[in-house]
């Protein structure tokens, strides 16, 4: 009886070891950049510019101010193929968000955004790009494109689209850029 117990707790030992650790399951691949620049534009403040920055920040509010990140990726000469973006929050990230959810809208930029972009002076926004859902523990590819020696991306709200209709609640997400573990990164020579 002891020798089929202690062959059962080799044999479930030896599975569990045989298990991929949540790293393996999901490695980066290629070369992982971080951004180049963190910005964002403010309504309340049309004319100023912030300047570099190390947090993502967006908020909306019915028939009020609001503010849109913008994040540049610098990258290197020689990266080819997709870029891609992701991101990832540590499970103890501190992420403020209020609001009915913590999702984020993520736009390419038709242009290279700056420190000193103001609201009245920034790259048009492109083409609907991706969602980010800012949860502790979160993690997932936005989407992905060629590689350019610069990619820039508006981040914001979804409610901001939604102002028109005067329906949208208050919403506010932020959270600090730390390289590695919380935040927005790009991967190429996957």
């Amino acid at each position: 009886m002891h020798s089929s117990t202690a062959a059962l707790v080799l044999a479930f030992s030896a599975l569990t070891m045989a298990l991929p650790s949540p790293t393996q399951l999901a490695p980066r691949c290629g070369t992982t950049l971080y951004p180049s620049l963190i910005t964002y534009v403010d309504s309340s403040v049309p004319d100023t510019s912030v300047g570099d920055v190390s947090f993502i920040s967006a908020s909306s509010a019915p028939s009020g101010p609001f503010r849109i990140a913008e994040v540049r990726f610098d990258v290197p000469a020689g990266a080819v193929g997709s870029c891609q973006l992701n991101y990832q929050f540590a499970s103890n990230a501190a992420i403020t968000a209020t609001g009915p959810n913590a999702q984020l809208q993520v736009y390419t930029a038709a242009g290279t955004v700056q420190g000193t972009d103001t609201f009245h002076n920034h790259p048009a926004i492109g083409n609907q790009y991706g969602v980010i859902n800012a949860l502790q523990g979160g993690a997932a590819t936005v989407n992905s494109q060629g590689c350019a020696s610069s990619l820039s991306y508006f981040v914001q709200t979804f409610e901001q689209w939604e102002e028109n209709s005067g329906s949208a609640p208050s919403k506010t997400i932020e959270f600090d850029q730390i390289d590695g573990t919380t935040g927005l990164f790009l991967t190429y020579g996957c």
